[in-house]
């Protein structure tokens, strides 16, 4: 979808064009970004100009865009602002707002200062003569185009932040301001045009994060209720001597634990590997030490209490219970 813009300046410019009938018209064009600004501006050129018969203006803030019935954002101000300083009515502001809206530029003051010539120029006239002038300084114009923005502000969970980053990244916003507490606040910028559908694709990522993060638990509320069941089958069968491991029931434990496994695995929860690998305290929970006579086994694990598992997606890792070791010494 296009970005919606609109055209502005960012420097002043002055022109003027030829005497008409001895009286000189030239132009003012200034950058303004408020109503504050505009006025601040046009006393200033006022004060430079005291002298001037008629500082004529118009002035056009920031748009706002209306949508149409056929989904078309056209943009508009009700922020505008015109004087004719004296002149007869609507024979200045008109011709020179006139020209600022057919231009569709924004964010923009036009005074047009006349030096009485002598000669009266009539109504049409005047109104020929304050056009020209303002066509022709818009016509020098360096414009630029500006993007129409919304501010959204989002409160989010940790888990979440990932989705928001890469919607930014994609819409091309940025964020304006963070607050990290138990959430995440954020007030975020992007351009007005594409603020509906990254809100909606935001709320569909949420709402499918919340849906799998729900599956997720249910998944590990289950595995760790069958934790203790698989731990005393795990013990069943090291309890076992050699011919009863080769028995109906040997081998019928050994299919039981293999099927778990399997069932596990395409879960995504796998044993900790432990044996003969030194202990880490996010997954290894040493209950012992157990003297040894290799030095190669000193500080690692040499027997597995209590098997430990893990969930695992993607790079997240849940560790569902720590495995209960004991550590070579």
């Amino acid at each position: 979808m296009q970005k919606l813009t609109y055209k502005t300046i960012n420097q002043p410019h002055f022109f003027e064009i030829p005497k008409i009938k001895g009286s000189r018209f030239f132009a003012t064009l200034l950058p303004i970004s408020s109503a504050e600004e505009a006025n601040t501006q046009l006393d200033s050129l006022r004060k430079k100009y005291y002298d001037a018969t008629h500082n004529c203006y118009a002035r056009r803030l920031t748009p706002q865009a209306q949508q149409d019935l056929f989904w078309s954002r056209n943009l508009s101000t009700t922020d505008q602002r015109s004087s004719d300083d004296g002149e007869p009515a609507n024979t200045a502001w008109k011709p020179i707002l006139s020209v600022i809206t057919g231009a569709e530029l924004f964010e923009i003051l036009v005074v047009v200062t006349r030096y009485f010539g002598g000669t009266l120029l009539g109504v049409w006239g005047l109104i020929q003569a304050y056009t020209e002038t303002t066509k022709a300084g818009i016509q020098h114009l360096n414009i630029i185009e500006k993007e129409i923005t919304k501010k959204i502000k989002l409160t989010h969970s940790y888990d979440q932040l990932s989705s928001v980053q890469y919607l930014l990244s994609k819409y091309e916003g940025k964020v304006i301001e963070s607050h990290y507490d138990s959430s995440i606040i954020q007030t975020l910028e992007i351009n007005l045009a594409l603020a509906e559908i990254f809100q909606k694709e935001l709320i569909e990522r949420q709402t499918d994060q919340k849906i799998e993060n729900a599956n997720r638990d249910a998944k590990i509320k289950i595995v760790k209720k069958l934790i203790p069941q698989l731990e005393n089958l795990r013990k069943s069968l090291l309890n076992l001597n050699d011919e009863q491991k080769e028995g109906t029931m040997g081998k019928g434990l050994l299919m039981m634990q293999e099927g778990f496994y399997k069932v596990l695995g395409e879960m995504g929860i796998e044993p900790i590997a432990s044996m003969g690998l030194e202990p880490n305290p996010q997954f290894h929970e040493p209950v012992s030490m157990q003297p040894v006579n290799d030095e190669a086994l000193k500080g690692k694990i040499v027997q597995e209490f209590e098997q430990g598992f893990v969930y695992k997606e993607g790079e997240e890792v849940i560790v569902l219970n720590p495995a209960k070791v004991v550590v070579g010494s």
